[in-house]
């Protein structure tokens, strides 16, 4: 059974926000474990919040998949034992609807929520074709039915065969970046900063992140490219350094129509988490 003292790190937000970065950042410092979505992070999750018996085994299984992603000695991590005195850091976007399932939690996790300008989290979205994108988000929006309640005009938009995709997208943009007050409202005091700006300074983003973690923060994390090997979740190498490079290829990506119907979901909230549009 899992200890009731885990330092357990939520990474949350939309996905394409930077949440694949944040969790290498992180998941490189030298006193802190990353599991992944593909590492069976959801079902290991919901199995340890729901006291299932077979969590030792289940375990086991997790880990032994996300230790492959270390080039390190946790590589050789294969049980709970190995991770218990770490702090365990989930990226895990999709853990984003259960701000009040986490605030019940004791201890209460950290969260960490990195947010995006919407043109390019959208235009990203938008590359990901093997990827059922607008499916997946309606059914963990399901699967939470206080949230679904709260979010049931926009639920009807996403499941509207007749809506354009790009709308869809901004769509889920707009829930998942908003959820962001649900977390303050639940005193659960996310971390929120921008994308753009871990990009621009990742040493001071990354300190402030790692801070708020209760670690030390170590400047192996910046070098998580030597620590982290293969791909991460959505095709991402973690083999690839912090670059700009992502930043506004919505103006290439995006046509003006879509850029215009994009900002027509999200520009209310880009304009309160401070972006000049």
């Amino acid at each position: 059974m899992i200890s009731e003292d885990l330092d357990l790190v939520i990474i949350a937000g939309c996905q394409r926000s930077g949440t694949t970065l944040t969790g290498n950042l992180l998941g490189a410092n030298p006193q802190a474990f990353l599991i992944d979505e593909p590492d069976g992070l959801y079902s290991w999750f919901d199995a340890w919040a729901t006291g299932k018996e077979n969590l030792p085994e289940h375990h086991s299984q997790v880990i032994r998949k996300a230790a492959l992603k270390y080039s390190d000695h946790r590589r050789q991590f294969s049980r709970f034992k190995d991770i218990e005195s770490l702090t365990i850091v989930l990226k895990a976007p999709n853990l984003t609807y259960r701000h009040k399932q986490l605030a019940g939690m004791i201890p209460r996790p950290v969260i960490i929520y990195p947010v995006r300008d919407s043109r390019d989290t959208v235009a990203s979205m938008l590359k990901l074709s093997h990827i059922n994108m607008i499916g997946n988000q309606i059914r963990h929006l399901r699967s939470q039915p206080d949230v679904a309640e709260h979010f049931k005009d926009a639920l009807l938009i996403l499941c509207d065969p007749s809506v354009a995709k790009i709308t869809k997208l901004a769509i889920i943009w707009k829930i998942k970046t908003g959820l962001a007050y649900k977390y303050m409202d639940a005193g659960l005091d996310p971390l929120i900063f921008k994308y753009e700006n871990l990009v621009a300074d990742p040493e001071k983003i990354t300190g402030r992140m790692t801070a708020h973690c209760r670690l030390e923060f170590d400047r192996s994390q910046l070098a998580y490219h030597k620590v982290l090997i293969g791909f991460g979740p959505g095709n991402t190498s973690r083999e690839r350094k912090i670059d700009k490079t992502s930043l506004g290829k919505w103006r290439n990506d995006l046509t003006a129509g879509e850029v215009e119907e994009v900002l027509k979901v999200s520009g209310v909230l880009m304009s309160d988490l401070g972006y000049d549009f």
